[in-house]
């Protein structure tokens, strides 16, 4: 790893980040591990569509305001699941790479259809983006507000719910000590419900009214 560290710069390195995928289909990233240790952003300063240094592909990159004495600003770039660490920028990217997705990005409306479901619940969810690609929700915020904790991930696989018409990956998780059924579609998270304003376990008793 410290090869990716020259001259008191940090290069570009696939690094952990937990990040939360909001309902507005927007992923914000919250802190990354880097050798080891855990930085807070405090901060997103900016968000842009562009190519990572290495010119591994291009996704979202995020400017941003990292805690500790070694960070300053630094740059987070998004590729699929996959996140990159880089400290300063390649002044040879074009600008015509470059499009400010800002504000109008944050405040983004979903319009594809995938919330006109009756049997379907769409929830933000805290997860940790793995640098082997893995994903794994921990926490989960309700359409009142209130936060659950993911005890456990008991299973995951590619699989459709027939109810919420989601074809995606399925979290069979343990929340309050009761296994239910997490979806993932693209940067999108579901749960099912049977009834109107209730979700279930796997068992079909109430978990979350």
């Amino acid at each position: 790893m410290m090869d990716n560290y020259q001259n008191g710069c940090l290069d570009e390195i696939r690094v952990d980040v937990a990040a939360i995928f909001r309902k507005e289909n927007r992923v914000v990233p919250v802190s990354f591990i880097l050798f080891g240790s855990e930085y807070g952003i405090s901060g997103i300063l900016e968000e842009t569509r562009s190519e990572t240094l290495k010119k591994r592909g291009s996704g979202i990159r995020y400017k941003i305001r990292a805690g500790g004495e070694f960070m300053r600003e630094s740059y987070l770039f998004r590729i699929g699941d996959l996140w990159y660490l880089a400290e300063q920028l390649d002044d040879s990217i074009p600008d015509i790479q470059l499009r400010h997705i800002g504000v109008s990005y944050c405040g983004k409306k979903v319009i594809d259809g995938r919330y006109d479901n009756q049997y379907k619940v769409a929830v933000d969810v805290a997860a940790m983006c793995y640098s082997t690609g893995g994903v794994e929700p921990y926490a989960l915020w309700w359409e009142d507000g209130t936060q659950y904790e993911v005890d456990r991930i008991l299973e995951r696989e590619r699989a459709a719910s027939l109810k919420a018409g989601i074809i995606g990956m399925r979290y069979k998780v343990s929340i309050l000590g009761r296994e239910t059924y997490l979806f993932r579609d693209d940067d999108l998270w579901f749960m099912e419900r049977k009834k109107k304003c209730r979700v279930f376990d796997v068992h079909g008793l109430p978990l979350i009214s």
